[in-house]
Parts: structure tokens; sequence; C-alpha cells
């Protein structure tokens, strides 16, 4: 995150102004909603948590089979059984005291505060 945020671009236009401020901005301000906790959202959850994202949302519907263990590395055998986002979550929160992270496993949601 450090790089994209604190480096000049072309890409963005003439406004933007990297700097350590819009690194803090990011941080505190951004609310990301990850949808799917598997193979892909484990990987996406980790790298939002090492990036100091604070609000993330998680949604998956899904329970941890067997088969998830060998690929979705937040989960455990004695997870088996239990929703997707709910372990990610915990894990997370586990790893990340700071951040605040949603965790669900209903279709209708509201999302953000």
């Amino acid at each position: 995150m450090d790089y994209l945020l604190t480096r000049p671009s072309k890409f963005p236009g003439n406004n933007f102004e990297p700097g350590q401020e819009l690194k803090k901005f990011f941080e505190e301000n951004s609310q990301i909603l990850v949808v799917g906790a598997g193979g892909l959202g484990c990987e996406i959850l980790k790298n939002l948590a090492l990036c100091n994202v604070n609000h993330i949302f998680v949604v998956d519907l899904d329970t941890i089979e067997l088969s998830n263990l060998n690929r979705q590395f937040l989960f455990r055998e004695k997870d088996i059984g239990k929703f997707k986002s709910e372990v990610a979550r915990d894990f997370i929160k586990e790893k990340f005291k700071n951040i605040d992270i949603i965790a669900s496993t209903k279709k209708n949601t509201r999302i953000f505060r």
C-alpha cells in the first residue's frame, strides 16, 4: 500500500497528492466488501489486513469442507462444518486486533455503516 499511496503517478491525474496523509485517510476510512472467503477470498482478506484496512465486510454462505483445507489457509480441520466467513473473520481478528471485520452468512445483509 505504501508503494501505491505515497508515490507520484501519471495515471490518477493532476489532483492526486501522494503521501502519508493519503495513506492514513485510506486506512481509516476505507470500507471494503469481500464476497467469498474461499481460495481467493482468503488471500484477499489476508492482504487487506496486511495493508491495515480497518473496515472489512466479508460475505460467504458456504461452509468449510475437508477439500478446502489444502488451498484455503485460514481454515483448519477443527473448522470443518463452520461458515467460511465467520472462521475467516475470527482468524483475521485474532492476528490483527485493530481491524473491524464483520462476517455475514446471509444473502440479504445490510453492509456498511
